[in-house]
């Protein structure tokens, strides 16, 4: 999406991939300066290795994306599709009542 949208604002894109930075779990000491902070930090970097994967370019996915909006954009009706996941949900007691759902917020 991101090659798509880019290239419709003249961008030239022709590689795209992921970096992966690994973390660090370096925090300022409280005997140093910002600029002792940030010098260390560099330092702790450099000594990392960086991983680029590349992303081949699929223009059917792009396809099948713009055709997967328009189709939710079209649908005015959604099933509920329990799953374990409904015990985290904030609309799970609308949900699994039968009465019908008034999505509109309240002001309390």
């Amino acid at each position: 999406m991101y090659k798509y949208y880019l290239e419709k604002l003249d961008f030239k894109v022709r590689n795209l991939g992921y970096l992966f930075i690994p973390k660090t779990s370096i925090r300022m000491k409280k005997t140093e300066d910002t600029y002792q902070f940030r010098k260390r930090l560099q330092e702790t970097v450099k000594e990392q290795k960086l991983k680029l994967v590349k992303v081949n370019y699929d223009e059917n996915k792009v396809k099948e994306f713009f055709n997967e909006i328009a189709t939710l954009e079209k649908d005015n009706t959604y099933e509920k599709k329990e799953t374990k996941l409904c015990d985290w949900c904030d609309y799970k007691e609308y949900c699994k009542s039968n009465e019908k759902i008034n999505y509109m917020i309240r002001e309390d």
